[in-house]
């Protein structure tokens, strides 16, 4: 008769143990970490299980590639919109958004969550001026942002900002005052913090 564990006990014998320790590591939440050790212990299904929902949602939906570039993209024709500010630039519509407002936090999750790790975590346009540090926009950004980046490719993607360029992220949003959900914008101040565009603007791979 072997004595090999099964590999399923053997996962549940790991993460039980995993969620012990979380238990005494993590006062706070010690009472939520040891329900989670007793269902694994009592054979609970594994969607009754901590996260697990939310990880299921997000394979679902995985973020790729494109979307990393699209994320790093939008911010990055936002900083020119912000430099075109310092400049002296001037929207030349009333309703124009120069703030980085986020994605959409009911239908853009897994695009604000990786712009909020860029921001926050890998420090990249860490001096971009943004509505909060949330990166939530509470309304849909993703085509204003598609028609911004066509219009900086047109153009080559500049690596710098000329008012040319600037005329044209502006008009590229086109948008209604009901769609922008934006009453004021945060006032920009000087910077001495530049990114190294020409290292990370064409591609998510940097």
């Amino acid at each position: 008769m072997s004595n090999d564990i099964p590999e399923s006990l053997f996962k549940r014998l790991v993460l039980l143990n995993q969620y012990r320790m979380l238990a005494l590591l993590d006062a706070d939440e010690e009472g939520y970490w040891s329900s989670a050790a007793d269902k694994v212990l009592q054979g609970w299904p594994v969607d009754d299980l901590p996260d697990v929902g939310i990880i299921r949602s997000y394979l679902q939906d995985a973020l790729t590639k494109d979307d990393q570039r699209f994320v790093l993209d939008a911010l990055n024709v936002f900083e020119l919109l912000q430099d075109g500010e310092r400049k002296g630039y001037k929207p030349k519509s009333e309703h124009a958004v120069t703030v980085f407002p986020g994605f959409d936090g009911n239908h853009e999750i897994k695009l604000m969550s990786y712009a909020r790790h860029a921001v926050l975590t890998e420090h990249r346009f860490e001096s971009i001026a943004r509505t909060d540090d949330s990166f939530n926009s509470h309304w849909p950004t993703v085509e204003m942002y598609q028609r911004m980046i066509s219009a900086w490719e047109r153009l080559g993607r500049p690596l710098f900002i000329d008012e040319n360029l600037f005329d044209a992220l502006i008009e590229a949003q086109d948008l209604a005052p009901s769609d922008v959900g934006i009453n004021e914008q945060t006032n920009l101040s000087p910077t001495n913090e530049r990114h190294d565009r020409a290292r990370r603007a064409p591609s998510a791979d940097h």
